[in-house]
């Protein structure tokens, strides 16, 4: 497994993270 594709993974899944937030957010 390479490193930088587990970087670019974990910050794919932080902005998801992070837009699942806001999401939730702007509904409440």
């Amino acid at each position: 497994m390479q490193p930088e594709m587990e970087q670019k993974k974990k910050s794919l899944k932080q902005r998801l993270v992070l837009k699942n937030s806001l999401a939730k957010e702007m509904l409440s």
